[in-house]
């Protein structure tokens, strides 16, 4: 995008944008401040629990409530007397009508009435207390229908209804006595009511205004799944509650009917406090004291609880316990030690019992709903413009905020809220995936195996960094008291969680996905089968442990993990992130860069799965923000280490894999993908010659990009950067080979050495052959100015003498290698001297059928000799070639018996012989290199018949040399073999400092003439008994070369002719090589 059009759209967006972001951060640091003035937590005794607790284990009632207050209890919930628990307690006796009879009834009744006949199911209930008996006569006659109870004496009353459930749950109000005695120990009152069905107004009024005072009650807490009044008159049953302002306690992760009603009454003007607790069986059968104290904990600590119900613990049947008095007080001591070292104190009066600081929070200005929303739906723009993979657009920016400025007016403050916070979380969830795949589809292909290291880097923090602020802004819209003490909370939770994905999949298919919908055409293998259900079964867990409220649990092993991680890091990382969301994202960038791209869309689910729950995180309000942005900076780090094991796992899965099932590949290892076309020629002509000799093979070859064009069948490239490809590749080949060239060299860096002989090594140690075919060996001393640290050159040559000793074939393909090798540390080798591969590569014309004026491989021709012997006009092998000065050279004794120059200087008069075509290929790496491109253009243009063409056989390095000449520009790149003989056979004349360029013109019969800047290039005219080898500086003497061109133009048919017959010795020689080096491959097994 124009600098200018980035500037303007930031111009447009970020004024509406930014103030929102800072409103938010406002509300944010201002609900920080009030949660950090939040240190109270309740600790409240189950009474009943307790003082049966006491009762069984011979403890005084008031010195275990002095012992419990000592150890940190806060208050004790008392729950409404029943006619099971009075009984219990020896208050009232349950007695049938026959067993009254059995009694002596002087004692109970002034006038016993024998013909007094009741049902079976009647209870005669006595008590000594006549105002306990008076209370219980009076709450049930409002809770029964009339004639159920009757009073008999003032001891004795008559209940026609006596079920297990009546006696347990029909509540009888409460004991002054266990009120005073509960208060005389300095401990708070929290009251246990039961409901009853149908009470009516006058009822429920009765019952209500019959609790204790409220300024004597720290909360009150409903004893079922529903509130008070709940299936009767609950409007009545909530106006009494609110009149008398109680303080309202609100049990976790339980649905009581009538509480929404409830709290939508008292909101704001009424205390409420949130209770966690574990309820009896729970206790019985799941947890033992310490996962119980970690559970408290937790909801203390990530959910800002200020009330925790403890029950007690009693005998079992799996370990008798001595003294439960003490066990379940150390309990209680370790639930209000860790709360004390959180930063938590335990309330010991009404007034701090009731403190509750995050009512200054207050509520939002219209102008911050509106700042803050807008900035949320301003996420619905940019979203568009990723997905459409262009800048926004300032138009859809427009559009946006007149929508949210639209909404705003329209819709009442809380809807607004509503609907921006969920269109919020919705986009903010999917800005990070999107940005973070656009981005990475932009970057270039990795050139190194480090450079796909750094698109992971940005990969995760571009994934990441949208969920953080769109969860700033979520938390700052919602910083309210209504949210913060949980009168609301976050609408639309599975809407959030299942939208996000839902996009995803689909975008995610449209872009890569193709692949997978040849599953609904085929039977699916039992891979694919059991890919999918994991998918299935990991969304529908997804969805189940997703939400405001959950109904699986965490197991066991689960709580313990959980509590190991927040004891390390304070917030525990959610299990969406940095168990599936992170990791999926480094699985991402792994099938990315092997360029798998069918699994991306199931991945990219997985991926948003991580960011939706960073946002969802930021939508606990109830919870402290600080935890919220730690809790995503951990899931970041630990999801990707997370993610790192995995794939180590993975890696190391799939090598055994590759290892226990050795396919029919050849790995060709080298210098290829760089552009250098003398590399390229050398792969290309072994798997052609590979293809012809051993059609069983398959051929994978290292490359830098991994992409090529034109490939041979049953050729697969394999990335330099990638390592796990790489490593797959040694893991799962037959045989590692090096199809010629010079890679064991130390003249470039230790790096080269070093990583080709590792490679080797590690083919070697998978159990592959090392196959050496056609070997350039050395030097091994650093040239000057070469990159890298040099190596030692006895180092450099004890390696390749170990690699050379391990491998299954060794040939060389020139007598300096072989003299090379003969000097390698160790006892002398004597590889096979063989050539180089580029000779492989097919004469000018179809395989096999000559071209115009060649005669067909190995069959002689009149004129044209026999290799070895001299043509006319060509001196013989070895008499030109030598070191120092050339004795039978032409161009040093003048023209030999060639007539009349054929090239010709301009404005000396005669007539132009033909015009020369000279091709000319300068090695920008070479010295001087820059001042022979300037003289040959010098002396073309001095003379009237030369046309020089520059040619390149690496891109950029054989272009550098001419670029401050007049044919900068004009030079011809030869990408491919073809290419390049097609563009050899059509020039008259060669002059190269590339080896190969030297030899593909043996190959295409095109007279050359070779700047001696590689001692490879004098060997090669040695290996063809060409005498045409020069000296830098004699390139740079324009009248000596001149001479030699003329020169060679005079016999260039018997030099052709000459050079095709040697290029055809040569290619025998190299298919011999060839075949005798893929020979050490064991055939596959059926």
């Amino acid at each position: 995008m124009p600098d200018r059009r980035l500037l303007r759209l930031l111009l447009v967006l970020l004024p509406l944008w930014l103030p929102g972001f800072l409103a938010a951060v406002g509300r944010c640091l201002l609900r920080q401040d009030a949660e950090s003035r939040d240190r109270y937590v309740e600790t409240v005794l189950d009474y009943d629990e307790w003082r049966r607790l006491a009762r069984e284990e011979g403890w005084p009632l008031t010195d275990m409530l002095a012992e419990a207050r000592r150890r940190g209890a806060s208050s004790v919930a008392v729950t409404e007397d029943t006619l099971a628990s009075l009984e219990a307690e020896g208050r009232v006796a349950l007695l049938t009508y026959p067993e009254v009879l059995k009694l002596s009834l002087e004692t109970f009744v002034a006038s016993p009435t024998p013909q007094l006949a009741e049902s079976p199911g009647t209870l005669w209930v006595h008590a000594r207390n006549e105002d306990l008996l008076d209370r219980i006569e009076h709450l049930l006659s409002w809770k029964l229908p009339t004639g159920r109870v009757q009073r008999l004496h003032r001891h004795l009353l008559l209940v026609r209804k006596s079920s297990r459930e009546f006696r347990e749950r029909v509540g009888l109000g409460f004991s002054r006595r266990d009120l005073d005695l509960i208060a005389g120990q300095g401990l708070g009152v929290v009251l246990r009511v039961f409901n009853h069905p149908g009470l009516d107004d006058r009822a429920l009024q009765q019952i209500i205004r019959g609790f204790p005072d409220p300024a004597s009650v720290s909360a009150l807490l409903f004893a079922e799944d529903e509130i008070l009044g709940n299936r009767g008159e609950l409007p009545t049953a909530i106006q009494e509650l609110s009149d008398r302002a109680y303080r309202i306690a609100q049990i976790e992760l339980t649905e009581q009917e009538g509480m929404d009603a409830l709290l939508a009454r008292i909101q704001g003007k009424r205390p409420v406090v949130r209770v966690h607790g574990i309820s009896r069986r729970e206790l019985d059968e799941i947890y033992s004291p310490g996962r119980a104290v970690a559970r408290f904990e937790r909801a203390v600590r990530d959910r800002r609880l200020k009330m925790l119900y403890i029950r007690c613990f009693f005998q079992d049947g799996k370990k008798y316990l001595d003294d439960l008095v003490h066990f379940n007080m150390n309990y209680l001591s370790d639930i209000v030690q860790g709360l004390t070292d959180m930063g938590f104190a335990i309330p010991r009066t009404d007034d701090e019992r009731r403190q509750e600081p995050r009512h200054l929070v207050g509520g939002l200005s219209r102008g911050e709903r509106l700042a803050i929303g807008l900035a949320l739906l301003l996420g619905l723009p940019l979203g568009v413009a990723l997905v459409r993979g262009r800048a926004p657009l300032a138009r859809d920016v427009f559009l946006t905020a007149s929508a949210a400025v639209v909404l705003w007016l329209l819709l009442p403050a809380g809807q607004f809220t509503v609907w921006t916070g969920l269109a919020g979380a919705v986009i903010w969830s999917l800005l990070g995936p999107l940005w973070a795949i656009r981005r990475l589809e932009a970057e270039p292909e990795p050139a190194t195996a480090i450079a796909p290291f750094g698109s992971a880097v940005r990969f995760l923090v571009r994934l990441a960094l949208p969920g953080f602020v769109g969860g700033t802004l979520i938390a700052g819209l919602h910083a309210e008291v209504p949210y913060l003490l949980h009168f609301l909370q976050f609408r639309g939770v599975k809407a959030a969680f299942v939208l996000p994905l839902l996009f995803i999949l689909v975008w995610s298919f449209r872009r890569y996905g193709g692949g997978a919908f040849s599953l609904l055409s085929r039977p699916l293998t039992l891979r694919e089968a059991g890919l999918i259900a994991v998918v299935l079964a990991a969304s529908a867990l997804y969805l189940v442990r997703s939400g405001n409220v959950t109904f699986l649990k965490p197991s066991a092993t689960e709580d313990l993990a959980r509590t190991f991680l927040e004891n390390l890091l304070v917030a525990r990382p959610r299990n969406k992130e940095f168990l599936v969301g992170y990791p999926a994202a480094l699985f991402f960038l792994l099938f990315w860069f092997r360029r798998a791209r069918e699994i991306l869309p199931v991945l990219a689910v997985f991926l948003v799965m991580g960011q939706v729950s960073v946002v969802n995180t930021f939508c606990h309000f109830h919870s402290p923000l600080y935890l919220a942005y730690l809790r995503g900076f951990h899931g970041w780090w630990l999801g990707i280490l997370t993610g790192l094991v995995a794939l180590a796992g993975y890696v190391l899965l799939t090598l055994l894999v590759a290892l226990g099932r050795k396919e029919r590949n050849v790995l060709l290892v080298g210098y290829f993908g760089f552009g250098n076309l003398g590399d390229e020629i050398l792969w290309r002509t072994f798997v052609t010659e590979g293809e012809r000799v051993r059609p069983d093979l398959s051929w994978l070859v290292l490359h830098r990009t991994g992409r090529g064009d034109a490939l041979p069948a049953d050729t697969r490239m394999v990335p330099r950067h990638s390592p796990l490809a790489l490593l797959e590749a040694l893991a799962g080949a037959r045989a590692v080979a090096i199809p010629g060239g010079g890679v064991l060299q130390a003249s470039t860096s230790l790096a080269s050495l070093l990583y080709y002989c590792g490679l080797l090594f590690c083919g070697r140690l998978a159990g592959a052959r090392l196959l050496l075919p056609a070997q350039g060996l050395g030097p091994w001393e650093a040239r000057r100015g070469a990159e890298g640290p040099s190596m030692p050159a006895n180092l450099a040559a004890m390696l390749v003498r170990m690699l050379i000793d391990d491998a299954d074939y060794l040939s060389v393909r020139d007598a300096e290698s072989l003299a090379e090798a003969r000097r390698l540390p160790g006892p002398p080798r004597e590889p096979e001297r063989t050539t180089d591969l580029a000779f492989l590569l097919p004469a000018p014309g179809a395989a096999g059928i000559p071209a115009a004026g060649i005669p067909a491989a190995g069959i002689p021709a009149a004129g044209i000799p026999a290799a070895g012997i001299p043509a006319a006009g060509i001196p013989a092998a070895g008499a030109s070639v030598a070191n120092g000065p050339v004795e039978n050279d032409p161009a040093a004794n003048g023209p030999a018996a060639a007539g009349m120059p054929l090239l010709r200087v301009a404005g000396t008069g005669g007539v132009a012989r033909d015009r020369l075509q000279l091709g000319v290929i300068l090695r920008g790496s070479a010295a001087r290199a820059g001042e022979v491109a300037a003289r040959l253009v010098e002396t073309a243009a001095r003379l009237e018949n030369l046309d020089l063409r520059p040619l390149a056989f690496q891109a950029g390095e054989d272009e550098a040399p001419w670029a401050a000449t007049p044919l900068a520009g004009q030079v011809q790149v030869l990408a491919d073999p073809a290419a390049a003989l097609k563009a050899l056979d059509g020039l008259d004349i060669l002059l190269s400092m590339r080896l190969h360029g030297c030899l593909l013109a043996t190959v295409a019969g095109t007279p050359w003439i070779g700047v001696e800047v590689d001692p490879k290039i004098r060997g090669l005219a040695q290996e063809c008994d060409w005498p045409h080898v020069i000296s830098p500086a004699e390139a740079l003497d324009g009248d000596r070369l001149t001479r030699r061109l003329d020169d060679l133009m005079q016999a260039r048919d018997e030099a052709r002719t000459r050079l095709l017959a040697v290029a055809e010795a040569k290619r025998q020689v190299a298919r011999a090589d060839v075949s005798d080096c893929l020979a050490r491959i064991p055939p596959p097994l059926a």
